[in-house]
């Protein structure tokens, strides 16, 4: 009895996922008819190229999710009518339409339809393997020689590599290739990783194939640089701003390692042997950089060295944030509101990419750290396109769009810890607003 209830009971859950599986379709299709219809609406309006940034606001996406929502919801209620019915019904699940439109990425809009007509009345109970199998086969049958060549252009086209940080000090690296480059570079991969084998054995060092790989991976486009096939490669600059608490070991403030992002305190104390240390001077309230001390000072002997030459810089200082007469700042300005912003401020861009905006039009506005800051091309011509943005106290920003609505962002630094041993911190500096041009010519 009580195993007949059991199964009873499993079945139960099962259907409640079925249907879980089955509302999650439908509010899939919902959202794309919406995302159409906002796309309709906005078509007319020379500014619809921001609309990017409103959906990114409202609905808490970066832009390039937001931009990716809005053609795959187009792709998918002009192109897979069929696909859209189905899931409208609850009958064709989401993760398998994400295999769909993964498969057919590179067809167009009139092969797309002839691969839909074909593949739903045989695709709605298929799992993901057999579906994969099917989709490629039907776009292959299906496909003329003048539409396949033109496939095989389109994603060649698309060949890439990106990169992104991973948890714990980690990065990933992917490579979108050819499936020729792939097996070269497969080939010559496993005999560099094959010549390192035995370095490692020669040396005594204990490395795993995949750490072989990962480190020679690492190395390849200094290898290719400098001509040698050494692993060892010419010293790469990390930059990294880390609190002086963290240096010290008495505090545990996070650094941030530029073109990555956060590294632990643990992290940064593995690099402060290898460091050359440079002054940056924050503000004390909110952690925003507001100028550098001039000259480097080179790699210590050891930690405590280290930690010594720290210890000399912790002083307090009032620094001045001084106006230059020309539009475009100089080295050390740009590198200081470099510094400072990180990335685009624009409402969910991450843009490294940046142009450096006048907040206020220069020459009415100084080119001055308080009144420049960092914008993606987008981010920036929206701002002269109905957009506006002010600039906080705290570095956190508002941005308002041309339908009145407004979106929020903190601002990327968080006050510093201040060492027990530090003298009292003068009084804040005044960062003023925010500023709005760059060599692009807007103003």
């Amino acid at each position: 009895m009580q195993q007949a209830n059991r199964l009873d009971q499993q079945n139960e859950v099962l259907d409640a996922l079925v249907q879980l599986q089955r509302a999650e379709a439908r509010a899939y299709i919902a959202r794309c008819r919406a995302l159409v219809d906002l796309q309709t609406l906005a078509a007319p309006e020379p500014t619809s190229e921001f609309l990017v940034m409103e959906l990114a606001g409202s609905c808490r996406l970066g832009q390039q999710a937001a931009g990716n929502q809005m053609v795959e919801a187009e792709r998918v209620l002009d192109a897979l009518p069929r696909m859209a019915a189905a899931m409208a019904d609850g009958e064709f699940f989401l993760g398998q339409a994400r295999i769909v439109l993964a498969e057919t990425k590179a067809c167009d809009a009139d092969l797309l339809r002839r691969v839909d007509a074909v593949l739903m009345p045989r695709a709605r109970e298929l799992a993901s393997t057999d579906l994969r199998r099917l989709v490629r086969r039907t776009v292959l049958e299906l496909e003329s020689a003048d539409e396949a060549e033109a496939r095989l252009d389109s994603a060649r086209a698309t060949r890439r590599v990106t990169m992104r940080p991973e948890q714990d000090g980690m990065g990933v690296v992917n490579a979108l290739l050819t499936a020729e480059q792939l097996r070269q570079f497969q080939t010559g991969l496993a005999a560099l990783e094959a010549r390192q084998r035995l370095a490692d054995r020669d040396a005594g060092l204990q490395r795993t194939a995949d750490e072989r790989r990962a480190d020679l991976f690492a190395a390849l486009p200094l290898m290719a640089l400098t001509g040698t096939s050494e692993v060892a490669p010419p010293k790469v600059v990390f930059t990294v701003q880390v609190p002086v608490t963290t240096v010290l070991e008495r505090g545990r403030q996070p650094g941030f390692a530029d073109g990555y992002g956060e590294i632990s305190a643990e992290h940064v104390r593995l690099l402060r042997p290898h460091a050359s240390l440079r002054c940056l001077y924050v503000d004390a309230g909110t952690g925003m950089p507001v100028g550098e001390a001039d000259g480097v000072l080179p790699p210590a002997a050891d930690v405590d060295a280290a930690k010594r030459r720290v210890e000399t810089m912790l002083r307090a200082v009032v620094h001045a944030d001084v106006d230059e007469p020309q539009h475009d700042p100089s080295a050390a300005l740009a590198r200081l509101v470099d510094l400072r912003g990180r990335h685009c401020s624009g409402i969910g861009c991450s843009s490294t990419r940046c142009d450096r905006d006048h907040l206020d039009p220069w020459p009415a506005g100084p080119t001055a750290v308080r009144n420049l800051d960092l914008k993606s091309r987008r981010c920036h011509r929206a701002k002269h396109s109905g957009w506006s943005m002010v600039r906080h106290p705290d570095g956190s920003v508002t941005w308002t769009s041309p339908l009145g609505r407004t979106y929020g962002r903190p601002s990327p630094h968080v006050p510093p810890d201040l060492p027990p041993s530090a003298p009292p911190p003068p009084p804040r500096s005044q960062l003023p607003r925010d500023p709005e041009d760059d060599e692009s010519g807007f103003r």
